[in-house]
């Protein structure tokens, strides 16, 4: 059996632990593992669910490092969907351009086209003014490449989990203040009420003065006016007496004069 080319040997570090293929669509997670997006959506969604009460659902995880991974998170890795797209390409055209041992002493050692994404023969001419290096170095290329994008994600990641890590020092500020406003407001409220009771009591106090003002006075005028009922009765009753008596005009007049 051939021993692995370089680009062969490249090509597996661009392959995805869940489906052992060249990464499709590639996808990092927070812990910094790569797989295909559809594979990694796949394994999430195959995870066994307990649907017996108060148990929530299980956090999806790496398949590798098993860390959890709140909310499925992932982020696209357009760089390593390129890499695995060109090391595609390239292990398409090595089987393509598989030669006997005698044409490849007579066109040369095979370099890799950084331009074309290919490998190529040291004297092909349609290559011509490309950037070729030889497959060591080309492998050494796309590590460097691979190198500085895992440095920018895993910044990113970091950049991420700063704010995160603000966010979770500003939750228990939000709770406490939110614990003061409630305070605040209730102690308010106790006073307002405290305030209206009196308020209510002091008004009742003084609707009951000015009602007991009111029930006096009728109850004076009430009396007068059975005095005054009294009085006109009395005389009523001293002229119908004197109407009563037998008209003799001399003792009449001497009655009503008195």
């Amino acid at each position: 059996m051939a021993a692995p080319t370089g680009i062969e040997c490249f090509a597996e570090d661009l392959r995805c632990s869940i489906c052992l293929e060249l990464f499709s669509d590639p996808v990092m997670l927070e812990c910094g593992h790569n797989y295909c997006q559809g594979c990694i959506t796949r394994f999430w969604a195959e995870i066994p669910i307990n649907h017996e009460e108060n148990i929530p659902p299980p956090l999806p995880t790496c398949p590798e490092c098993r860390r959890e991974i709140p909310g499925g998170k992932y982020t696209p890795n357009r760089v390593l969907g390129q890499l695995a797209c060109k090391a595609q390409e390239s292990l398409l055209a090595g089987d393509e351009e598989t030669n006997d041992e005698d044409d490849e002493e007579m066109q040369g050692d095979k370099l890799f086209c950084i331009e074309d994404g290919c490998l190529v023969r040291a004297l092909q001419s349609d290559h011509w003014g490309h950037q070729c290096l030889p497959l060591v170095e080309a492998v050494e290329h796309f590590k460097e490449i691979l190198t500085v994008s895992r440095t920018q994600l895993e910044s990113k990641i970091e950049a991420e989990r700063s704010i995160q890590e603000q966010r979770d020092q500003k939750l228990p500020e939000i709770t406490a203040q939110r614990l003061r406003l409630e305070q605040n407001l209730s102690v308010q409220f106790t006073e307002l009420h405290q305030w209206l009771q009196e308020k209510e009591s002091a008004l009742i106090r003084e609707i009951q003065r000015e009602e007991k003002m009111l029930l006096s006075e009728l109850d004076r005028n009430q009396r007068n006016s059975q005095e005054q009922i009294r009085t006109a009765n009395e005389q009523i009753a001293k002229i119908q007496a004197r109407l009563a008596m037998e008209p003799n005009s001399e003792s009449f007049l001497k009655i009503l004069s008195r």
